[in-house]
């Protein structure tokens, strides 16, 4: 398992485990900010309630990190695709041009050691 690997498996894991998108948040004074799914019926069928009244910015985070957070890992997918791409170019041409695999190998390990630094929280 590669690094990036090691800090996205568990983030995907608990969303496939969360209940399905899209949340919407709705503001009520009794029970309130909440978070719940798109067709629920009462917030009584919610996904998460802020009890921060004046902070309807938390509830609308929440509820759209249900569909954020697929976007941001296919994101982050698609950089690491290209990462695995400049490798195989790497390769390809390790013995025809040695100067222009030893660039791919290097902008390969720049993007995921990047890319790990961010995950990790020090970036």
């Amino acid at each position: 398992m590669t690094a990036p690997d090691e800090f996205l498996a568990p983030i995907r894991e608990r969303l496939a485990a969360a209940t399905e998108g899209p949340w919407v948040a709705e503001y009520s004074g009794e029970q309130g900010n909440c978070v719940i799914p798109h067709d629920a019926q009462s917030t009584r069928e919610a996904v998460a309630i802020t009890r921060l009244y004046h902070q309807q910015a938390d509830a609308e985070f929440i509820a759209h990190a249900r569909e954020d957070v697929p976007r941001l890992l296919a994101a982050l997918d698609g950089v690491l695709a290209l990462a695995d791409d400049l490798d195989r170019r790497a390769m390809a041409c390790r013995f025809s041009s040695p100067a222009y695999a030893a660039t791919f190998r290097e902008t390969s390990k720049l993007i995921r050691n990047t890319v790990t630094t961010a995950l990790e929280g020090q970036g």
